[in-house]
């Protein structure tokens, strides 16, 4: 039967770190607590990752003030003014 990896930890037992690759470089990037910049490799892939969503490049497909959001404006605008999402 395996242990689940809590019942290693709570035994001073240290499991073996998932790595993952980076979203940015690709270099391979510790996936656990020991990494703060977890999914990235480093500080410096994170801050480019949040330049490329800053600059627009990295987007979300949906629309904009569309249907549903209860707004004519953009659901943006109405959040900055008090106005509720959703």
């Amino acid at each position: 039967m395996k242990s689940h990896p809590s019942n290693l930890r709570s035994r001073g037992i240290e499991s073996v770190p998932q790595t993952v690759p980076c979203p940015t470089c690709r270099k391979a990037a510790i996936f656990g607590s020991r990494n703060p910049y977890r999914p990235f490799c480093s500080e410096r892939c994170k801050l480019i990752d949040l330049g490329e969503w800053a600059s627009e490049k990295y987007r979300i497909a949906g629309s904009r003030g569309g249907e549903g959001t209860g707004s004519q404006r953009g659901d943006k605008t109405d959040f900055l003014e008090g106005g509720e999402l959703g």
